[in-house]
């Protein structure tokens, strides 16, 4: 955990360097909605995601969690939830907001995967509910993208380039 603390630490000190993370003024409203689809998946996984003989399985939290899967729980909570929180600072669109987002929806990918029903489990409401926040997250990391690459595209046949000042990569701004 005191590993995993100081990699986040080193990745938003260099965030900050190459200033792709900060607040943003005024606020990207596709990243926040982002961010909201991911919260609310996380919040949707403290209840059972499958039922089984009529009880709820699959929590991080809630009924049946107790020990040290309490523990287990809060630090699912808190690792799946810094992801979202941080790309809502990155700047809209940026490779590392891509990035983040997309390494998220791979890991809650396979999370989703391991809470399908098979071998007699039955698909709680709170099942189609984390799904639909993933699609929501999804979604949005695609838009951003499809923002990104239109930005990106050469001007049309008779407006100017914009000039952009060269700058030396391996120079902090």
């Amino acid at each position: 955990m005191l590993t995993a603390f100081a990699a986040l630490s080193a990745a938003c000190a260099g965030l900050d360097q190459w200033r792709l993370i900060g607040p943003q003024k005024p606020a990207d409203s596709l990243s926040v909605v982002a961010t909201l689809f991911g919260l609310v998946y996380l919040l949707c996984n403290i209840f059972g995601q499958d039922r089984f003989d009529g009880f709820p399985v699959g929590n991080v939290l809630g009924p049946g969690v107790r020990g040290w899967f309490v523990l287990r729980g809060l630090i699912f909570l808190l690792a799946f939830a810094i992801p979202p929180a941080v790309a809502s600072f990155m700047k809209p669109s940026s490779p590392a907001q891509l990035g983040l987002w997309s390494g998220w929806l791979l890991a809650t990918f396979v999370r989703q995967i391991s809470d399908a029903p098979v071998d007699g489990f039955q698909a709680a409401y709170v099942l189609y509910l984390t799904w639909l926040c993933w699609t929501g997250a999804l979604a949005c990391t695609i838009i951003l993208a499809l923002r990104r690459a239109q930005a990106r595209q050469a001007p049309r046949a008779g407006q100017q380039a914009p000039q952009q000042p060269v700058r030396d990569p391996w120079q902090p701004f």
